[in-house]
């Protein structure tokens, strides 16, 4: 799983839109799900950009998004799911349960 946030240094620089408020929740968030995920068999990453490459069997993917923030879900044998918006731990886990089809938190 990928968390990804995007925020330029000039858009924290002039906090248009509160985006200094924003991007402050989303590292919340991120770090509690990377310290939930530490624990347990789903791979957590966090990537602060809105591009970033995955392989997936031995092909690399470049991912290219204009959505601000997500979640790149990817598991053996299933298509990857994008979710937009990050999520609180009380949406993100049960989303990710349902996707990776784990049990418990």
């Amino acid at each position: 799983m990928i968390a990804f946030c995007a925020v330029t240094q000039a858009e924290l620089d002039n906090d248009t839109n509160d985006i200094n408020e924003w991007f402050s929740d989303c590292q919340y968030y991120v770090e509690q799900a990377a310290r939930h995920y530490s624990k347990s068999s789903i791979a957590f990453h966090q990537i602060y950009d809105r591009s970033f490459r995955v392989r997936r069997n031995s092909v690399e993917i470049t991912f290219h998004e204009k959505q601000r923030d997500g979640y790149y879900f990817a598991a053996p044998g299933k298509e990857p799911r994008v979710f937009y918006g990050i999520m609180p731990p009380v949406d993100l886990y049960p989303t990710a349960r349902a996707y990776f089809k784990t049990k418990g938190k």
